[in-house]
């Protein structure tokens, strides 16, 4: 009867006083009371919790395999020991193995060093909230971390440096909702293997975490579980999705560069909402397997070129990159890009090409995709970052007339296969991005269409073009290279290549013209471009006439365009003096002047020429042969072996006075001259003045005093 008063008065101890244990003494008296029943308890109160620890079993506060805060002795040796606390292993009331530690009423707040139990696996509910901890190393048998167990919100205290102990890892772990919310945990995190690992809403949101590495196994996430961090790189992402996850935002508001997909589970088919926004993001490498993006998933990322906020997701499997495009459809996406490839086209031997191609900024390419989604695009010579994807074909199409765009091989398809690493580059951002992107510098060029120019020598017979063989050699310059040509030769040109015909006269043939040139001095020019050429196919050609006419021994004359003899133009005679009528004829006259009565005028006689005087009559020269032999000064006489000087000329004094006609003759030796209608060469005799000036009255009181000279001589003889 006795024993059992005993134990009753024992348990009504522990029961009427929940905080029973708040001093030593009660402890000893309870100890005692206990002791009296039962064996002497296993620890005294002043037993150190470890051999030489300064902290003894009576500065905690027990409920049975758990700490619950510190008795008021603890609390000061908490001061005492400059916030180190090392927990015991066992409750030493019963030797209950400790297996949580509680911080009741923030009992712990001023900690900033901890030694936990060896066996603890629950770390409850605002255990360390707001505590001057500043390291903290997660036990490997621990499988539970509270709600708000290291919440550090309403304070400035932070823990900086957090690690888990990875001894366990057929283990479970579960980090609950702001379990270490808004503390100042930096650097790189390495969360440890767990058979079962759940991380709950908020768990590490708004710390400084660098970089995290997550186990193996798959991880069930709550919302915005890593957001507002610094992470910069997330390996071995492999989310379980479950009915009790939420995958929204998990790591959101970071500064993430690169994280990897290829240990992701075989249904997880998408990038889960808001998960990855406002981040660094360029490039992501996916599994084919993820075949959705869900709303805001890659939001306001920095983008894969420039800045441009679209992020480029690469799908690729076993290290192959998979190029079925239309896996995920971009076409109205805003935040990605599938599969893209910077394209750069390298003109070669631009300098030397047309101004029209060298200010070009855009070619036109065919672009055919293995969707069907062919398309003809307008596409950016230099970096071209919106218009193609790896796998598409490209197939050059020229843009510019005469000329023909094409590889550096001649062909004019090309396929930019990431797995041919001489078309496809993988490209470093730099700067600690681990995925690069895809860019392809392609060098085409520009080849003019060859020109087949053809030459033919032809005069006019009739109004007709006949073909002459016997016509002088033609000498022509193709883009600088000069070749004689005769009779149906046909040169090797190019689209724009400046041609220039110098063409020579022989003892048969002079040049009238060269159809479709400009005549520069001698020489005859044509380009051969626009309007010049004809086009037939992946070709042009030309035909370039050059029209002779005939030229005639000796100057009488040489043969038209017509096929008769034009006639040499008739020289003007120096006109005669004009016989003046006698006023009377019987009557012989006076060689001196006679005054007539009653008159005031003297009228002076004109003698008498012997013979039937008649006016000599002017040739009659056809109007357009006179419109067309053109006048030259004495002074200014064109060269008779120059092809373009004209065939007949009349020729004048300084004043304009005509003094003659002379005609174009070849001579012997090839060489031509002018001549009159007596064969007379152009300056071998002086030329008299024709025409209206001609000396007649002067001549006539001339003779008519030689005349009185001699009759007084012979007078005088007598």
């Amino acid at each position: 009867m006795k024993r059992k008063f005993g134990l009753f008065l024992s348990m009504l101890l522990l029961a009427i006083s929940p905080y029973s244990f708040q001093s030593n003494n009660i402890i000893t008296k309870n100890l005692n009371v206990l002791s009296s029943v039962y064996a002497a308890p296993m620890y005294a109160p002043t037993d150190p919790v470890s051999p030489g620890s300064a902290w003894t079993y009576g500065d905690f506060i027990y409920n049975n395999n758990w700490v619950r805060g510190l008795s008021p002795e603890g609390e000061a040796k908490l001061v005492a020991q400059d916030g180190y606390i090392e927990f015991p292993n066992i409750n030493p009331l019963n030797g209950t193995t400790i297996t949580e530690v509680y911080g009741s009423a923030y009992s712990f707040r001023d900690a900033k060093k901890v030694k936990l139990p060896d066996n603890l696996e629950t770390i409850a509910t605002s255990f360390l909230s707001d505590s001057d901890i500043k390291e903290f190393t997660v036990p490997g048998r621990v499988s539970s971390i509270r709600y708000n167990a290291f919440d550090n919100r309403f304070d400035t205290k932070k823990i900086e440096k957090l690690e888990f102990d990875n001894s366990n890892p057929s283990g479970s772990l579960e980090i609950g909702e702001w379990a270490f919310n808004a503390n100042a945990i930096e650097g790189d995190m390495v969360l440890p293997e767990k058979a079962d690992f759940k991380i709950k809403n908020y768990a590490f949101y708004g710390n400084q975490i660098k970089n995290l590495t997550l186990p193996s196994n798959p991880i069930e996430f709550g919302y915005v579980s890593f957001a507002r961090n610094k992470i910069e790189n997330v390996y071995n992402f492999n989310p379980k999705v479950s009915s009790d996850s939420d995958e929204r935002g998990i790591f959101s508001e970071n500064e993430i560069k690169n994280i990897s997909f290829d240990k992701t589970s075989s249904d997880i088919t998408k990038i889960f909402e808001k998960m990855l926004e406002y981040n660094q993001l360029k490039s992501l490498e996916i599994p084919s397997r993820i075949v959705t993006i869900e709303e805001d998933a890659l939001k306001e990322n920095k983008g894969w070129y420039n800045d441009n906020k679209k992020v480029a997701l690469y799908i690729k499997d076993n290290g192959q990159y998979y190029l079925n495009n239309d896996t995920i459809d971009d076409s109205n996406a805003q935040d990605y890009t599938i599969n893209p490839v910077l394209v750069n086209f390298q003109i070669q031997d631009k300098d030397t090409l047309p101004q029209e191609i060298k200010d070009k900024t855009e070619l036109n390419i065919k672009r055919i995709r293995s969707n069907s989604d062919d398309k003809d695009i307008t596409a950016r010579i230099t970096e071209d970052y919106e218009n193609f994807k790896l796998g598409d074909k490209l197939e050059l199409t020229s843009d510019v007339e005469g000329y023909k765009l094409s590889l550096l091989d001649d062909s004019n398809q090309i396929t930019l296969d990431p797995n041919n690493t001489d078309i496809v580059q993988d490209t470093s951002y730099g700067d600690g991005y681990e995925v690069g992107y895809k860019k392809a510098d392609i060098k085409v060029k520009y080849q003019a269409l060859p020109v087949e120019l053809k030459i033919e020598l032809v005069k006019l017979v009739n109004g007709a073009e006949q073909a002459i063989t016997s016509a002088p050699n033609v000498t022509v310059k193709v883009d600088g290279a000069e070749q004689t040509v005769t009779q149906g030769t046909t040169l090797n040109a190019k689209y724009a290549d400046e041609v220039e015909i110098t063409p020579t006269n022989n003892t048969s043939y002079t040049v009238d013209k060269v159809e479709g040139a400009d005549k520069d001095n001698d020489i005859y020019k044509i380009s051969l471009k626009g309007t010049n050429v004809n086009r037939a196919q992946d070709k042009y050609t030309k035909t370039i006439k050059i029209i002779y006419k005939d030229v005639v021994q000796g100057g009488s004359g040489e043969t038209d365009g017509g096929g008769g003899t034009t006639p040499v133009n008739p020289t003007t005679p120096t006109n005669p003096a004009n016989p003046t009528t006698p006023t009377n004829p019987a009557t012989p006259n006076t060689p001196n002047n006679t005054t007539n009565t009653g008159t005031s005028e003297t009228t002076p006689v004109n003698p008498t020429v012997p013979g039937s005087q008649v006016n000599p009559t002017t040739p009659t020269i056809a109007n357009e042969e006179r419109t067309t032999t053109p006048t030259y000064q004495i002074d200014e006489l064109p060269d008779p072996n120059s092809p373009n000087a004209p065939d007949r000329i009349v020729v004048s004094d300084e004043d304009g006075v005509p003094l003659g006609t002379y005609t174009k003759r070849i001579n012997p030796d090839g060489t031509f001259e002018y001549v009159d209608e007596d064969g007379v060469p152009l300056g071998a005799t002086k030329l008299v003045k024709t025409g209206d000036e001609f000396p007649q009255i002067p001549l006539t009181i001339a003779s008519i005093l030689s005349g009185l000279g001699l009759i007084l001589i012979k007078r005088k003889r007598r």
